[in-house]
C-alpha cells in the first residue's frame, strides 16, 4: 500500500478532459481514468470500455518505445476522463521516496510481461528471435530505470 498522502497529491495533480462523440483522444506518457461515458480501443481489436476504466499505467514507468500499448481511444458518447501526466506522476514519486521500491517493483513487472507479450507477438507475426539487437534491448529497458526508482 502507499500512503494517503501520496494517493492525495496524485489526486490534486488529475486534469479533468471531456471529449465529444466520435472524438479520438490519447497521448502517450499519460495515465487516463473514464469517469463518465463510453470509449472504444483498438488495441488487438475494438474493445468498449465504461465509467472506471483505466489505461495508460505502463505509460508512467516504462521508457522503452517498443514496450508501449498505444494510449489512443475514441469516445463513443460524451466522456469524461481524468489523465496525468509522467512528468507531474515522477514529481509526486519524487515528495515520497517512501514509494520508490513499489513503483520499482512495478516498473519490473511492467518491463517482463510487455517483453512477453512483445515477443509471442514477434513469433506469432514470423519474426525473427535470433536477432543480435533483441537482449540489449530488453537490458536497455530493464537497466533505464530513474535514478529515484
Amino acid at each position: 500500500r502507499v500512503s494517503r498522502l501520496f494517493v492525495t497529491d496524485i489526486a490534486v495533480c488529475l486534469r479533468m478532459e471531456q471529449f465529444a462523440a466520435n472524438e479520438p483522444f490519447g497521448d502517450n506518457f499519460c495515465l487516463y481514468v473514464l469517469m463518465k461515458g463510453l470509449i472504444s480501443r483498438g488495441v488487438r481489436g475494438m474493445k468498449m470500455h465504461q465509467t472506471g476504466y483505466v489505461w495508460g499505467e505502463e505509460h508512467l514507468l516504462l521508457t522503452a518505445f517498443w514496450l508501449l500499448v498505444p494510449n489512443t481511444a475514441m469516445a463513443m458518447s460524451f466522456s469524461e476522463v481524468s489523465s496525468i501526466t509522467r512528468e507531474q506522476f515522477q514529481e509526486v514519486c519524487a515528495e515520497h521516496p517512501e514509494t520508490a521500491s513499489r513503483m520499482r517493483r512495478y516498473f519490473c513487472w511492467f518491463v517482463v510481461t510487455r517483453g512477453i507479450v512483445c515477443t509471442a507477438q514477434r513469433i506469432r507475426d514470423g519474426g525473427d528471435l535470433e536477432r543480435q539487437d533483441t537482449s540489449p534491448l530488453m537490458i536497455s529497458a530493464i537497466g533505464d530505470v530513474h535514478s529515484e526508482w
